[in-house]
C-alpha cells in the first residue's frame, strides 16, 4: 500500500510540474527591427558595377531608389545594362566603329527611343581614258592636220562625305517616327588631259585643272503620319479596328533634300534632289508607293554635285512628278513587280557650265531654248522563278519639244525601252546574260524626230540622239541654194 501511495503522489507531482511549465509564456526570440533593417535595405540597392560591352556614353539612370523600392531595382535605361565580365566579349570604344557604339545608332543620345548616327567616308576615284577629242582652232599640236588630237585623258576624284542623322523611334520593329538627316560633301577634283580648249573654253587655261567643291546632298526632315488604313480608309482589310493597322502598316512624308530611285536599276530617275516624296505600305507590307514631286536643281560643273551650299542655290527650271507601286510575291514568291509613271517639265533656259561651255540647249543644229515636256510609263520586275533570277524593264515614252534643234520646228516625242537580264547561279559562280533595246515610231511627218531621255534631260543624251536622227533624215534646209 505504501509503495501505491507513493507512486500516485509522483504522478500528481509530474502532473503538476508539466502544467506549471505550459502556463508559463515561452520566451520570445529576440525580434530584428523591420523598420531599421528596411531603412537599411533602401540605402543599399545600386545599379550593377558592370557595364555595357560598348561606347555607351553616359547611363540614364540617374534616380536614386526609393524606400518602397527596397525589393527590387528600376532600370530606366534598358539599353545600358552591364554585362559581367567574360573573355569571350571584347569591350568597344567610341574611335571603334565595328563595335556597338553611341555615335552609330547602337545606344540612345534622348530617352530610350532617339538615336545618332554619325557617318564619315572618303571616296576616292582615279580614272585613265583614251576618247576622241578635237584638236579645235588652237590645237596643243602646230602644224597637225589630223581632226582628231590626243585623246589620253587622267582625272582624280575624292569626296569626303559627312552625314548626321538623328531618328526617333525603334527601326527594327517598326519605321522611324521621326528622323533628321545632313549629308554634305567636300570634293577635290583633279583632270589633266593632253589638248587645249577640254579643261576650259579659254585655251589660256592650259590642259589641267584643280578644283574644289562643297555641297549638302541630303537635307531633309521626315515624319510618320500613320496608319496606312487610318489615313486611306479603302485600303481597310478584315482585322482592321477603327483603321488601325494589325500588320503596322505606315505612311510617312519626306521633305527637303533627298536621294530617291524610281525603279530597281534607275533606268529613268536616280538621283539626290530638293522634293517631296509621300511614301508607305499596305496588306501587311506587300504593296509599297511612292508620290514624289521634285524641283531639280543645277549640278555643279567638275563635281557633279547640288548647287546646295552656303552661298547660292541654283534651280534648272525642271520639274519632275513621279507615281509608282511595288507588289511583293507577284506570280511566284520571291518575285517582285512596279509599275510607274514619270512626267518630266523641262522649260526653256539659258545655261553655261562654270568652264564657259554652253549647257543649255545643246550644242547642236539651230541653238534655240526650247521647251521639252516628256512623260514615261513603265513596267519593271525583279527577282526569280526557282533557280533563274531576272531582272527586266519596259517604257513607253511620249511627248512633246517644243523646237527641235535638227528638225528646227516643233516635234513629238514617241519611243521604247526595254531592258532585261537573266541569271543562274552554280555554287559561287553566277552566269548571266542580258539585252537592252531602244526603239521608235517612224515619223509621220517629214522632218519630225523622236527623242528619248531620261526625266534630267541630259545634254550629251540629247546631241547623240539629235545627231542620230539628222543622219537618217536630214533636212531639205539646203535645197535652192546655189552651188
Amino acid at each position: 500500500m505504501q509503495i501505491t501511495r507513493i507512486i500516485m503522489l509522483a504522478s500528481m507531482l509530474f502532473c503538476r510540474i508539466e502544467t506549471y511549465a505550459q502556463q508559463q509564456p515561452a520566451e520570445k526570440p529576440q525580434a530584428k527591427p523591420v523598420a531599421q533593417e528596411q531603412q537599411g535595405e533602401a540605402k543599399a540597392p545600386r545599379l550593377p558595377e558592370d557595364k555595357p560591352l560598348g561606347a555607351a556614353g553616359p547611363t540614364k539612370n540617374r534616380q536614386k531608389p526609393r524606400p518602397e523600392d527596397a525589393d527590387f531595382m528600376i532600370i530606366r535605361d534598358r539599353w545600358r545594362v552591364g554585362i559581367p565580365e567574360d573573355p569571350r566579349f571584347k569591350e568597344g570604344d567610341i574611335k571603334n566603329p565595328y563595335r556597338q557604339n553611341v555615335l552609330k545608332g547602337d545606344y540612345p543620345v534622348i530617352g530610350n527611343s532617339t538615336f545618332l548616327n554619325i557617318t564619315l567616308a572618303s571616296e576616292s576615284d582615279f580614272n585613265v581614258r583614251r576618247v576622241p577629242v578635237p584638236q579645235d582652232v588652237s590645237s596643243q599640236l602646230p602644224g597637225s592636220y589630223e581632226f582628231f588630237g590626243r585623246g589620253r585623258q587622267e582625272s582624280f576624284n575624292q569626296n569626303f562625305v559627312f552625314s548626321f542623322d538623328l531618328f526617333h523611334g525603334d527601326t527594327s520593329y517598326k519605321p522611324v517616327d521621326w528622323r533628321f538627316k545632313v549629308t554634305g560633301i567636300a570634293n577635290l577634283n583633279l583632270l589633266k588631259v593632253r589638248e587645249l580648249g577640254i579643261v576650259n573654253i579659254d585655251v589660256r587655261e592650259g590642259r589641267s585643272r584643280l578644283d574644289g567643291f562643297n555641297a549638302l546632298e541630303e537635307m531633309f526632315f521626315e515624319y510618320r503620319l500613320g496608319d496606312t488604313t487610318r489615313l486611306f480608309p479603302f485600303l481597310r482589310g478584315k482585322g482592321s479596328r477603327k483603321g488601325r493597322s494589325p500588320f503596322y502598316d505606315f505612311t510617312s512624308i519626306r521633305l527637303g533634300v533627298q536621294p530617291f530611285t524610281s525603279d530597281f536599276r534607275g533606268f529613268i530617275f536616280s538621283d539626290s534632289n530638293l522634293g517631296a516624296r509621300l511614301f508607305g505600305s499596305f496588306e501587311s507590307n506587300r504593296w509599297q508607293y511612292n508620290l514624289a514631286y521634285f524641283e531639280m536643281l543645277e549640278k555643279e560643273t567638275n563635281s557633279g554635285l547640288n548647287t546646295v551650299n552656303f552661298r547660292d542655290i541654283g534651280f534648272r527650271n525642271q520639274k519632275v512628278y513621279i507615281a509608282n507601286i511595288y507588289r511583293q510575291d507577284t506570280f511566284k514568291l520571291g518575285y517582285t513587280t512596279q509599275f510607274s509613271l514619270h512626267y518630266s517639265d523641262d522649260r526653256p533656259t539659258v545655261e553655261y557650265d562654270q568652264n564657259g561651255f554652253i549647257v543649255r540647249p545643246a550644242k547642236v543644229g539651230t541653238v534655240t531654248p526650247h521647251r521639252v515636256r516628256s512623260g514615261y510609263f513603265g513596267w519593271a520586275g525583279d527577282g526569280h522563278f526557282g533557280r533563274t533570277n531576272i531582272t527586266h524593264a519596259f517604257y513607253q515614252v511620249i511627248g512633246r519639244d517644243s523646237f527641235n534643234p535638227i528638225a528646227k520646228r516643233g516635234t513629238r516625242i514617241n519611243a521604247q525601252m526595254a531592258a532585261g537580264e537573266f541569271s543562274v547561279d552554280y555554287d559561287w559562280l553566277r552566269y548571266r546574260i542580258g539585252a537592252f533595246y531602244v526603239g521608235r515610231f517612224k515619223s509621220h511627218r517629214r522632218y519630225g524626230a523622236r527623242i528619248r531621255c531620261d526625266t534630267r534631260q541630259s545634254e550629251f543624251c540629247r546631241r547623240q540622239i539629235q545627231l542620230l536622227e539628222f543622219a537618217e533624215h536630214p533636212p531639205d534646209t539646203d535645197r535652192g541654194c546655189a552651188g
